[in-house]
């Protein structure tokens, strides 16, 4: 089975079927498992300019989500403020992990 599931069409996608992270019917994001320390998780990838502040992101280098607190752009480059940990700096073009919820599909 596939760890990419999309709620709008109720169906499992596989890798190849997905465009861009997206359905290709919906064309909505799909839910990705994650294998968390806690149990599985489902996360999906936006684009860095999609990200808003609420939104819970990993730190890098790590499976440690934080909370978006606010985001400043300077260029091409996203500062994001995560909640207890500090600024990270992202392209605007980069994909990034955002956490949804626990895994239930």
């Amino acid at each position: 089975m596939t760890d990419n599931y999309c709620t709008h069409c109720n169906s499992y996608k596989t890798d190849t079927e997905l465009q861009d992270y997206k359905c290709p019917c919906s064309q909505e994001y799909v839910y990705i498992k994650f294998n968390g320390k806690n149990g599985p998780k489902a996360t999906y990838l936006k684009l860095a300019t999609e990200l808003e502040q609420g939104d819970r992101i990993p730190i890098p280098n790590t499976n440690d989500f934080r909370e978006i607190l606010g985001i400043n752009k300077r260029g091409n480059i996203l500062f994001i403020g995560l909640k207890d940990h500090g600024q990270i700096k992202v392209a605007h073009t980069k994909r990034v992990n955002t956490l949804e919820g626990t895994w239930s599909w």
